[in-house]
């Protein structure tokens, strides 16, 4: 891997192992002498979002596609900053979950596709897709003791979205970026990535 301007991206269903991976991923770069400038971030960008409009159900589909696109503008004028002064970035989430999580067709996923090519919402250098059985997802959720997302964190919904990811791959799996699916049932997946990106 290039010791320059490299934009790197997890995705992942919930309780896929993703914010796991990202932060053993920063730090074995940050901890490589080899790479000295590492730049952890993630979407949404503006943390209220989630705070405030993920969860309320009294916010249109179109509103909260459109606060997200609108603060990913944002998010990527920041890391094209930090890409040009040469910083490895690591982002957990980008604009592929808009694409698995606020579409509910393939036809819907590929307008989303239109509406960041539109805008000029750029691909990533790498883009790693977890991938973890949906009853292990359940089960890390569960282990996190916290108050579970009613929308999105149950079996239910977990396969569908794995199945929009999987959908999603054969759509853009010969784009421009590097693409890979990445088994995480046990956490393996650190080390498939650290192969893949040659560290």
């Amino acid at each position: 891997m290039s010791k320059k301007g490299i934009f790197i991206v997890i995705e992942g269903v919930d309780g896929s192992g993703k914010s796991t991976v990202v932060n053993k991923l920063y730090h074995i770069l940050e901890n490589n002498k080899k790479y000295k400038n590492i730049l952890l971030t993630g979407e949404p960008y503006n943390k209220f979002i989630k705070e405030e409009y993920i969860n309320n159900e009294k916010y249109e589909k179109k509103f909260l596609r459109n606060l997200f696109l609108f603060d990913r503008i944002i998010h990527c004028m920041y890391m094209k900053y930090y890409i040009k002064k040469g910083y490895i970035i690591i982002c957990d989430r980008y604009k592929f979950s808009t694409y698995v999580y606020q579409s509910s067709s393939i036809e819907e996923m590929e307008s989303l596709i239109k509406l960041h090519n539109k805008f000029k919402i750029p691909d990533p250098d790498y883009l790693f897709i977890l991938y973890s059985e949906a009853e292990k997802c359940i089960e890390r959720i569960e282990k996190r003791g916290e108050k579970k997302d009613k929308n999105f964190e149950n079996l239910e919904k977990i396969k569908l979205h794995q199945e929009r990811y999987m959908e999603l791959y054969e759509k853009i799996k010969n784009e421009n970026h590097i693409i890979y699916i990445v088994n995480n049932n046990n956490y393996e997946a650190i080390d498939i990535i650290k192969s893949k990106l040659q560290i």
